[in-house]
Order: C-alpha cells, then structure tokens, then sequence
C-alpha cells in the first residue's frame, strides 16, 4: 500500500521566517522538546516542523505516539499557515482515506487545488520532491466506477508538470476541455494577458513587459528570478529586456550579452522562436550560438551592443534607443544563420520548450 509523502520536507532546507517562540496550548512536553531540538540543529521553520510533527504521529515514530488527530492537527495548522506540502498530504489523506478518514473526493479536491495554490501562485515551491514521488502518494487500488478521482489525480499531476492558467483552471474546474482559445489566437491571447509559462528541462515565464513600436519588450523568468525581483538593481533589470518582432504566427528575438567584468570577456548570443508547431502547440526554440567563430561580426556587435546599452540606460524607449534596438535587430537577424551553432563540444543545445496561457 502506497504511503504519504510527509516527511519529504525538512532535511535539507531552511527557512528565514519563524514562528518559534509563539507557543500555544497546543504544544505539549515532546513537541517543545523535539521543537527546540529541530531549531537548535537544523535551523527548521515552524511550519516546516509542525508537518514533520503530523508525519511522525501518523506513524508513531521517532518517540512519537501514534494518534491520528495528533496528525490532523498538526497538518492542517501548516496547512493553513501556507505550507503546500501539508495541504497535499491532507488533500491526499482525504484521496486515499488515510488517517482514519472517510475517501471524500469534494475535500481531496479542494485541498490539492489549494496546494497547488500554495506553491505555484503564492510563488513558493515547498513541495521539494520529484513528481514520481508525489504521484506515488496517491492510491490506486481502490474502486471508482466514476473515474472521478483518477481524473483529479491527473489533473493535479499535469499542472505540476507545466503550472500554467490553463491547467490551474482545468484542476480547479475538474475539466479536460481543452482550451477555448484557438491555434491561430494564441499569439494573440499571449500578447493580450502579457504572460505565458512554459516547461521542458525548465520552468519559466516569459513576461510582456511592454510593446514599444514595432517591438515586444519580453523577460524570461524563472521563480528564483520573481522571488529576488525585489533586489534587482534598474540596470540590470533593463539588460534583461528582450526586444521582440512578431511576423504571422511567430514572435522572434535574439539574447545577447558582451560584459567584460573582473577582467574576462564575456559574449553570449542565443536565438529564440515562439511559434505554433504542427500540432497548434506553442512551442519555444532556444538555440546558442558560438559567436567566436566569427571574429569581425563578434567585434561589430560587441561594439554595437556597448552603444545600445548606453541608449537603454540613459532612455529606454527613446527614439535613439529604439533605433539602435532595431538596427540591432535586424543585424543579427540577418546573420546569425551564418554562426556556428554552439554544440558544448558535440552535445546539441538545440531546446524546445511547451508553453501555455
């Protein structure tokens, strides 16, 4: 019999904020103990100890008794604190009817939308396992002649694989209608809501962060990158921005960097493509190149790229800006076909990524 995942959590992560001190009633002589043990060695946050507390009274291990209520308890206090694992482990508790608990699809589906909730929206990804390991948690030997639960599994399962709207909503609403917007509008609806997210070796989003002209000025970020936006710096946030052209059912643009900090000399030129596959799927191509290769067109850029990024700095968006953009633009749309393709000596770098609204 498959078990809950609860215990995958604590053992080699810390958090910065802590309940620690605010004890309550509820704790009673071991869990102060075992509490002021766990913070002392590994510097755990309380929510993240409070899940390993419910993991250990549904097992009775590590000194723990094992007591059911103890375990509800305990999970559905770091559960609503915000802790996406320990809503999981409810929302599964309730899929398998573990924990004394009546199978109650209703509240199996509400908690694992929360979670997913919690960890996807909330910009936190405290699930900290693979997803073999989630969908391992889930029962499957039981009977459901609807089928009602083995479609909320998969659901659940698919939105982890790419959270995006689409899916959160497909979970959220118990539906696999696919989505209502059509192949050749999904550029458009892109360009409309200024977000889609996509997922292959990675996960990301790529951000409409205005259109100026003929350009769309996009960012490709990754969670890390939205959890730190706070700190980063105007200059290099601005370096970050991609300037984009669309043409039919595609959206274009070229990343390429030349920094010469601490004394090396850095040059990174990569081509990306969103576009509709055969399928009407969006997809996003992502193609390195090795600009060394071509020293004259390494040394013009190079140089061409110094006087965009003084424009950018000094007025981004200006009409001088915005003309070096495109001159830029087009410089290297019109050759990088003739650069060597970056292989890392032999390995193709060549990535496609699925992505949805």
């Amino acid at each position: 019999m498959k078990r809950l995942l609860f215990f995958l959590v604590l053992i080699l992560f810390s958090f910065s904020n802590s309940l620690a001190d605010n004890f309550t009633d509820d704790f009673n002589k071991l869990e102060k103990k075992v509490y002021k043990t766990l913070k002392e060695q590994y510097a755990f946050n309380s929510i993240g100890i409070w899940n390993l507390f419910a993991y250990r009274y549904s097992k009775g291990t590590d000194g723990f008794p094992k007591d059911f209520n103890r375990s509800l308890f305990w999970f559905e206090k770091a559960s609503d604190d915000g802790y996406p694992l320990a809503t999981f482990n409810l929302g599964v508790a309730y899929f398998n009817g573990d924990l004394e608990l009546n199978r109650n699809f209703q509240k199996a589906h509400e908690l694992l939308t929360l979670s997913f909730e919690q960890r996807f929206i909330d910009k936190k990804d405290l699930f900290y396992t693979n997803l073999e390991e989630l969908e391992n948690a889930f029962e499957d030997d039981f009977t459901d002649p609807t089928g009602e639960f083995k479609i909320l599994k998969n659901l659940f399962l698919d939105a982890l694989v790419l959270p995006s709207n689409t899916r959160y909503k497909r979970l959220k609403n118990l539906t696999k209608k696919d989505s209502e917007i059509s192949s050749n509008k999904i550029l458009e609806e892109f360009i409309k809501t200024e977000e889609i997210i996509c997922s292959g070796e990675d996960i990301f989003k790529i951000k409409i962060i205005e259109k100026v002209g003929d350009f769309i000025v996009l960012r490709k970020l990754t969670e890390m990158d939205e959890k730190y936006d706070d700190l980063t710096e105007r200059n290099e946030f601005l370096l970050q921005l991609q300037y984009a052209k669309r043409k039919d059912n595609e959206i274009e643009w070229f990343r390429y960097i030349f920094d010469k900090s601490f004394g090396l000399e850095l040059n990174n030129f990569t081509h990306y493509k969103l576009f509709l596959d055969k399928k009407n799927k969006l997809k996003l191509y992502e193609q390195p190149y090795f600009i060394k290769s071509n020293k004259e067109f390494n040394k013009k850029m190079n140089q061409k790229y110094q006087y965009k990024s003084y424009d950018l700095f000094e007025n981004p968006g200006g009409q001088k800006h915005m003309e070096l953009e495109e001159d830029f633009y087009q410089e290297l749309k019109n050759n990088y076909q003739n650069i060597v393709k970056d292989t890392n000596n032999g390995a193709s770098l060549t990535k496609e990524y699925l992505c949805e609204i």
